[in-house]
């Protein structure tokens, strides 16, 4: 009988030998790993065209995304002159250099001037976008998400000095945005009003809708500021919108003042662990409103908070053959799961690497996009290896990594994915192991090739 289940488990996990194959598990850790595009953001100057390197640093402390807000203030009336798009691009290298990347952000104004946000006729919103759009396209790589933008006081979407909160011409400058964005970039929008002008029901689970949601006033009162509607019915199905939305569009923002004689317990730690984990919560300010972060420190559940935002992946357990031949395949699976909020925002795809026992690369197998790994779920990752015949005898590591699909920033491990698992000893006395460096996970198999 127990022989019987030992087959059954090696068929599942993609072993067609038994009598020749290593098995391990993971140990999962609690720890509270920096990983890119994911967690606590930073702003990192009030207008990012100014950002120095020193901000920069200020506002990596706080995670590995840079909240970018571009002011435009000067060109209200006119097109971007070229020493714009010069520092635009210029400061977008200075955060691929420090291994950020950025939530982007135009506006035309910081906040409200009497009952408006002054802003830009509808025509100079469209041409700026069209400036703009190449040098978006050179930098997506540490592009994050982009926020529409352009729009009233902050560039939030509404109170308009120019119009542009109507719904005619929030749709115009919308699809101007996504005709302006990489297709493997996400726009975001303010409300599930908003939303709803490109995506009126939730798609089917086959369609990932290219527009996800931030909330700049999560948790602070009962419509959040106007984010949802007045109207219980209404705001419920908004609501319940917005949780099916976001599995598979993003969703994040951060916390403002709120009125503690009407909020109540909208502050807690039950509050951020429920709505983070049913609007699936990526990304959220630390510098704003800090009351609700001393509020989730003393209720002992910010540490959880920062640790489950967005994804979290754990390895579970690994297969491989122990021996292969030269001119014969070695099947090879990994198991892992999300134990996070969310799915990964942007493309993303698990690798199998494989290294001689001098730790050179010998070859590299991709996998499918972890977007699939939604929060809760789990997955078996299986490769297979076409061992060259004229490959050499020895014994062959294996490890596994999550790089950022960008050409550009493959190689650095800052933008790899840190699975959420220890280190430690595997049987037969193979490390399990992350590699700071390489930006890998040392699985504690190896393969002999004979």
């Amino acid at each position: 009988m127990l022989r019987l289940i030992a087959i059954a488990l090696l068929v599942v996990l993609g072993c067609a030998r038994p009598a020749d194959a290593a098995s391990v598990t993971f140990s999962a850790s609690n720890a509270d790993f920096r990983n890119p595009e994911r967690g606590f953001w930073r702003e990192a100057n009030g207008d990012f065209l100014a950002a120095t390197a020193s901000d920069l640093d200020d506002a990596a402390q706080a995670g590995s995304i840079v909240y970018a807000p571009v002011r435009l203030d000067a060109y209200r009336s006119r097109d971007l002159p070229q020493s714009v798009l010069d520092t635009l691009a210029a400061q977008l290298a200075q955060v691929r250099a420090k291994g950020l990347k950025v939530i982007l952000r135009f506006a035309y104004n910081g906040g409200f001037t009497g009952s408006v946000g002054l802003d830009a006729k509808l025509s100079q919103v469209l041409r700026h976008i069209a400036q703009v759009k190449p040098v978006v396209a050179a930098n997506k790589d540490v592009v994050f998400v982009w926020e529409m933008g352009f729009i009233g006081p902050w560039g939030e979407g509404h109170s308009s000095s120019n119009g542009l909160s109507s719904t005619a011409n929030k749709k115009k400058i919308g699809d101007a945005l996504l005709a302006a964005l990489p297709s493997d970039r996400s726009l975001m929008w303010r409300t599930p009003r908003d939303l709803q002008l490109w995506y009126p029901s939730v798609p089917a689970a086959t369609v990932r809708p290219r527009i996800g949601m931030f909330n700049d006033c999560f948790l602070s009162d009962t419509t959040d500021v106007g984010t949802f509607a007045d109207d219980a019915a209404t705001r419920s199905a908004q609501k319940a919108y917005l949780a099916s939305m976001t599995e598979r569009a993003p969703f994040g923002g951060e916390t403002c003042f709120f009125d503690a004689s009407t909020v109540g317990a909208r502050t807690s730690c039950p509050a951020i662990l429920s709505e983070g984990k049913r609007f699936h919560l990526s990304f959220l300010g630390r510098d704003w409103y800090t009351s609700f972060h001393d509020i989730w420190k003393a209720g002992g559940c910010l540490d959880d908070v920062s640790r489950t935002m967005g994804y979290r992946l754990v390895l579970t357990r690994a297969f491989a053959p122990a021996t292969v031949a030269r001119g014969g395949t070695a099947g090879v699976s990994v198991a892992l799961k999300n134990v996070g909020w969310a799915a990964p925002v942007n493309p993303r795809q698990l690798v199998l690497r494989i290294r001689n026992a001098k730790g050179k690369l010998v070859k590299v197998i991709a996998g499918g996009d972890l977007r699939a790994v939604g929060p809760g779920s789990a997955r078996t990752e299986r490769w297979t290896w076409s061992v060259p015949a004229s490959l050499a005898v020895g014994t062959y590591s294996l490890s596994v990594a999550a790089p950022d699909l960008s050409t550009s920033i493959a190689t650095r491990a800052a933008y790899a994915i840190r699975f959420a698992n220890a280190n430690q000893t595997a049987t037969g006395g193979l490390k399990q192991a992350w590699d700071a460096t390489l930006g890998e996970f040392t699985l504690g198999l190896s393969i002999a090739v004979k």
